[in-house]
Parts: structure tokens; sequence; C-alpha cells
């Protein structure tokens, strides 16, 4: 059995705010590294993830990175992509970009490719990138 995670689990893990909930989230994540749950963690529950951590709990860039990255280096939990999070964190903290627009990055560069349709001109920044609006 493989068991899909949800976001309330890792925050609840990374912020050990909740005396029921923490511990339980600290047991399953424990479990998942000692191979005893096979897990799965879809990319956009990082992102909510990310966003939670810096937008309603305020932590900078920099420990939201710190807090998340060693989740998603154990080596039982399975994350669609999982080498590109490095390079996709690296961005967010050093580029001032949403970490959407981040982990876009880092995929583009992992796929090879070179342009991207959007309005957003934060992708302009990156001389790499190609820019395309039609």
């Amino acid at each position: 059995m493989i068991a899909f995670i949800d976001t309330n689990l890792i925050l609840r893990f990374v912020l050990g705010d909740h005396p029921t909930l923490s511990p339980k989230a600290k047991d399953i994540i424990s479990q998942i590294e000692s191979k005893k749950i096979k897990a799965y963690l879809p990319e956009v529950v990082v992102a909510e993830v990310v966003y939670v951590l810096t937008k309603f709990y305020k932590y900078s860039r920099d420990d939201a990175s710190a807090k998340i990255l060693p989740i998603l280096s154990i080596d039982n939990l399975k994350l669609d992509y999982k080498e590109i999070y490095p390079q996709a964190f690296k961005l967010f903290v050093s580029k001032n970009i949403s970490f959407v627009d981040s982990y876009s990055l880092a995929l583009m560069g992992f796929k090879g490719v070179r342009h991207i349709y959007s309005f957003d001109k934060d992708f302009d920044r990156f001389n790499w990138v190609k820019r395309l609006e039609d």
C-alpha cells in the first residue's frame, strides 16, 4: 500500500504546534524514513506548504527551505521530479520569485525546455528563458 501525504501532516510535522497532531505527524514521518510506510507527496502539496509557511506563518524563504528540503530527501518518500527540488528552492531563496515559478524554472532546466508562455515578466530575469506571450 502507498498513501498520499497531505499538506496538514507536513505542516504539523514542521511546526510542531499541535499537542496531538504534531506527534502523530512525527511518527508518520519516522515510519516513512524507516520504510514501514510507503508514501507519495504531490507537488501541489509542496507548493501549498511553502505558501502557508511563508505567507501565513511568516517563515523566511531560507527557513522554509531548511524545513522542507530534508523531508523531501527521505528515500522512501515518493515525489515526482524529486531531483529538481534543491534547484527549485535555491531559485526560490536567491531570486525572490514565487515557489511555483522557481519549480517551473527548475523543471524547465531539467527537461531542457527554454520557452515558457507567460505574462509574468519575472521570467525575463533568466537569460536562458525565452518568455512568449503569443
